[in-house]
């Protein structure tokens, strides 16, 4: 009688580590975030600001926290969330993270780019970004004038605009 008891337990390790590079890579892939949202945005009709036009002026962003920055970094990151329908011009925003990395996102889409500008001088903003939590040198920012039908572009969507930005860099 021929024994498989070496074969056995080669191919259960086998497998368990190609289970367990599997997870990983999956896992390390997860990103967490806020849906788009806004005083300009119903998610059933789209754009809804009374002052927007054919097309909406879209910011997208990507940067990575500093060590031990994520409780400050989300404290500063509510700050802003909160202050947001403050702003004139506004049509709605979404956040995103890396479930186990540092790698942040944000898009904002306004009427216009005087108004995302207004945005950026806010204190809140000023006060975010004044912080540290962000790396220096992974910060980016991209920003396009979007047909309002397509608001909000997807994720996917925006991550080619960041990287296009980036080329150009």
């Amino acid at each position: 009688m021929t024994s498989f008891r070496g074969f056995g337990s080669k191919f259960g390790c086998a497998s368990a580590l190609a289970t367990t590079v599997l997870i990983v890579f999956l896992v390390s892939s997860c990103r967490v975030g806020y849906s788009f949202r806004g005083p300009g945005y119903d998610a059933d009709r789209g754009v809804v600001h009374q002052d927007a036009q054919r097309q909406v002026f879209v910011a997208v962003t990507r940067g990575d926290l500093e060590a031990g920055s994520q409780s400050e970094f989300a404290n500063e990151l509510r700050a802003v969330m909160d202050s947001m329908s403050e702003h004139d011009g506004l049509v709605g925003y979404s956040v995103r993270k890396e479930l186990f990395g540092s790698r942040v996102w944000t898009m904002s889409v306004w009427i216009d780019r005087a108004s995302m500008e207004r945005f950026v001088h806010s204190a809140a903003h000023r006060r975010a970004m004044a912080s540290g939590t962000i790396a220096r040198g992974s910060f980016i920012t991209a920003a396009a004038v979007m047909n309002t039908s397509s608001t909000p572009p997807g994720w996917a969507e925006a991550g080619r605009m960041l990287e296009s930005r980036a080329r150009q860099e």
